[in-house]
C-alpha cells in the first residue's frame, strides 16, 4: 500500500454570518448583506491505494472533507458525486477491477452546493462542460486520484505497520441554557393551540425531549457514550467519530496529529443516541440550524475539545509505544 494527497475545491463551509452576528446555514441565497462565512475549507483529498502481490491495484480508498449532497432535496437513491468518480476511475485500465471506497471526513459544515461568489460563472463552466452539478464535483475528485497516482506506484510499501484501537468515551451533554428551554416551551405551547397543523405531534415530541433533558441536566450532569477508533497504517493515521462534527475539529486533529497524513471519518460507528452535529463555540454563539439545540444535537463544544484531545492521545500513543504489533512482510 501506499498514500497519497492531491487536492479539488469540493467542499465550501454553509453558514453565513451576518452584521448581528447570528449565523444562518446557507443564508447567503436569502439575503446577500453577509458579514462573513464562519468557517474555512479542508480541499485536500486524502488517498491510500492498495495492490496485491502481483502489483495489481485492488483498491483506493479515497477522503473527502464534504458530504455528497448536490442534490439534497432529490427524493432519489443516489451516490450522488462518487457516482462520477468511480466512473471516470474505472474507465482507466489500472483502476477498472479496482474497489473504490468513498470516505466521508470530519465536515459537518461544510456543503458541495453553496457558492458564495461566482455562482452564475461556475454555472456556464458546468454547461461548458456539459456536466450536471454532481458530476463536476465527481470530475475534480477523481482528477486529483489520477493526477497523483502514477506517482504514488512508485512508493509501496509491503512491510507495514497497523495497529487498531478502539475506545468507549464518555461525553458530556450540551447544556441547554435557560433561555433554550424556555424557546422549546414556547413553541411546544404554540403547536399544542395549532390544531391545523398536520406535524404537530412530531413536532411537539421533538421540543418535549430538549425539555425532558433540561429537567434531568437540573438534577445532574448528562453524558453520552461516543465510539471512536484510531488505526495507524504505515506513516498513515485514520480517525473516526460518530457526530457530523464541524471542520474545525477535524482541522485540529489533522494539526496535532503525529502522522505523515491523517484522515478522519464522521459519523461513523454510531452508538447510543442518535449522534448528529457537534458545532464549534463559535458557531454555538451565533447559532442557526446545526449549531442551535436541537433535539437530536447531544454534544456541545465542551465533547468536542475533549474528543478532539482523546483523539490525539491515543494517536501519539500509537507512533510512541515501542511494543506495536508489526505486520508480517508477505
Amino acid at each position: 500500500m501506499t498514500w497519497g494527497l492531491g487536492h479539488a475545491v469540493v467542499g465550501k463551509n454553509r453558514r453565513a454570518v451576518y452584521p448581528d452576528g447570528k449565523a444562518v446555514m446557507g443564508g447567503w441565497r436569502r439575503d446577500p448583506n453577509v458579514d462573513h462565512i464562519e468557517g474555512g475549507s479542508d480541499h485536500g483529498v486524502e488517498m491510500v491505494f492498495f495492490w496485491d502481490l502481483q502489483d495489481r491495484l485492488t483498491g483506493v480508498l479515497v477522503n473527502v472533507a464534504c458530504p455528497a449532497q448536490t442534490n439534497s432535496q432529490k427524493l432519489a437513491i443516489t451516490a450522488d458525486y462518487w457516482d462520477e468518480v468511480r466512473k471516470r476511475l474505472r474507465a482507466q485500465p489500472d483502476f477498472a477491477q479496482a474497489d473504490i471506497l468513498p470516505m466521508l471526513a470530519v465536515s459537518g459544515d461544510q456543503w458541495p452546493t453553496y457558492y458564495y461568489v461566482r455562482e452564475k460563472a461556475e454555472a456556464i463552466m458546468r454547461e461548458r462542460r456539459g456536466l450536471s452539478h454532481s458530476q463536476e464535483m465527481g470530475r475534480r475528485i477523481a482528477d486529483a486520484v489520477l493526477d497523483v497516482y502514477p506517482y504514488v506506484r512508485q512508493d509501496r510499501k509491503r512491510d507495514v505497520r497497523f495497529v487498531h484501537r478502539v475506545e468507549l468515551m464518555r461525553l458530556p451533554y450540551r447544556e441547554i441554557t435557560t433561555q433554550d428551554a424556555a424557546q422549546a416551551r414556547a413553541e411546544y405551547d404554540r403547536l399544542e393551540r395549532d390544531g391545523a397543523n398536520p406535524f404537530r405531534a412530531t413536532e411537539m415530541q421533538k421540543f418535549r425531549m430538549i425539555l425532558n433533558r433540561y429537567e434531568k441536566q437540573v438534577r445532574g450532569k448528562l453524558t453520552t457514550s461516543a465510539e471512536i477508533h484510531v488505526m495507524r497504517l504505515g506513516d498513515l493515521a485514520i480517525a473516526t467519530n460518530p457526530f457530523e462534527l464541524f471542520l474545525d475539529y477535524g482541522i485540529q486533529m489533522k494539526a496535532r496529529s503525529p502522522a505523515v497524513l491523517t484522515l478522519t471519518a464522521q459519523l461513523a460507528a454510531e452508538i447510543g443516541q442518535y449522534q448528529a452535529y457537534l458545532a464549534t463555540e463559535r458557531a454555538v454563539q451565533a447559532g442557526g440550524y446545526s449549531a442551535e439545540v436541537l433535539w437530536f444535537n447531544y454534544v456541545g463544544p465542551e465533547g468536542g475539545r475533549l474528543l478532539v484531545d482523546r483523539t490525539v492521545e491515543l494517536l501519539n500513543q500509537l507512533w510512541s509505544d515501542a511494543k506495536q504489533p508489526v505486520s508480517a512482510p508477505p
